[in-house]
């Protein structure tokens, strides 16, 4: 059977899709740094997964081109998903046995330590785009959660992780299904069955309107 390796393409589909890569393992993408300039990206064989990045060289007047790979992680532990910051500074990953892998996140490009950032289970790291704030899905109860973060210097430091939403998270095989929305403040997830055709009832609407909103306490029906 053929091995997935990295290709790309025009946004617009004007041009065919460019080979970039030449492995002999599966190679998945993870994110691009925001400066365009690097690809995190992880390989997968029978024996382990490890990050990887692709340099790319050139600029749009000379044309872009794929440099050569190299492993950025490669430890006898798994280690997926690759997700670089908004700043670039830092990627979040997933590392450990399927079922009970954490989100640690490592400074970019290095060298630097690690810092666990899922407590029970993580999967999924994605960096909101705004807000100092890494989401993950937490594998105990498939909920998003997220922490508040600080990166200075080489030094990181994230807060206990806490809920985003208590809905269940749904994924489709070994892929994601959700993600931020730019303004930081929404995400798009799909849920699992058990939280479809809900019912939600908002108790004691009134008295929350009046302890947010004291300026119009006489002006109820």
């Amino acid at each position: 059977r053929g091995r997935a390796n990295l290709y790309w393409m025009n946004a617009d589909g004007s041009n065919e899709a460019r080979r970039l890569t030449q492995s002999a393992d599966n190679e998945l993408a993870g994110s691009w740094h925001p400066s365009g300039k690097w690809l995190a990206f992880w390989t997968a064989n029978p024996k382990s997964m490890d990050l990887r990045i692709l340099p790319i060289e050139g600029d749009d007047v000379s044309g872009l081109t794929a440099g050569k790979p190299f492993t950025f992680l490669g430890s006898t532990a798994n280690e997926v998903r690759p997700m670089f910051s908004p700043d670039g500074r830092w990627i979040a990953y997933s590392a450990g046995p399927f079922g009970a892998a954490e989100v640690f996140v490592r400074p970019f490009p290095g060298p630097g330590g690690q810092w666990r950032i899922s407590r029970r289970g993580g999967w999924f790291p994605r960096w909101s785009p705004r807000e100092p704030h890494l989401l993950f899905i937490e594998l105990a109860h498939r909920s998003v959660k997220y922490v508040d973060y600080h990166g200075e210097g080489g030094s990181f430091t994230a807060s206990e992780p806490s809920v985003w939403t208590p809905a269940s998270y749904m994924g489709i095989g070994d892929n994601s299904t959700y993600d931020p929305h730019p303004d930081g403040q929404r995400l798009v997830m799909r849920l699992d069955r058990k939280n479809r055709d809900t019912v939600v009832l908002f108790q004691n609407f009134f008295d929350y309107l009046k302890r947010v909103l004291p300026e119009k306490q006489g002006s109820e029906r």
